[in-house]
């Protein structure tokens, strides 16, 4: 099944808390108003449907983005949900001459063995970033 990207609403706070929950970060979720207000603007959803599977989010520093999440379904993950959610913001900031900065992604090592090849493929994407 193909999937479309576009920007964030207030209506996507149930799925962002569900993909939120993917990273395993210890950063408290944010209520619906905190993230219709704060997030929202910052940020890309990749549906299925009606089904979102993925979200980036950055902060922008005049002509520079910084990444701060790129999250995927784990149904969804290998399929270019996040790479293709990376290229559209790179394409975005690249037409207001901006530029992209992305940090390497967190890994947490204990649940990394047997992910030796995902964690790879993941640094591999975000290394043509730089």
């Amino acid at each position: 099944m193909p999937f479309t990207l576009r920007p964030a609403t207030a209506d996507d706070h149930a799925a962002f808390l569900r993909l939120f929950a993917e990273l395993r970060i210890p950063d408290p979720a944010p209520l619906p108003a905190t993230f219709a207000e704060r997030f929202t603007p910052n940020m890309t959803v990749a549906c299925a449907g009606d089904d979102v599977i993925g979200y980036t989010r950055w902060r922008r520093y005049g002509t520079t983005a910084h990444v701060i999440h790129v999250v995927t379904d784990p149904a969804w993950r290998g399929k270019r949900v996040g790479q293709l959610l990376l290229e559209a913001l790179r394409a975005i900031f690249a037409s207001m001459d901006g530029r992209l900065y992305c940090l390497p992604p967190k890994i947490d090592w204990a649940s990394a063995p047997g992910r030796a090849e995902e964690v790879a493929r993941t640094q591999a994407s975000i290394a043509r970033f730089y």
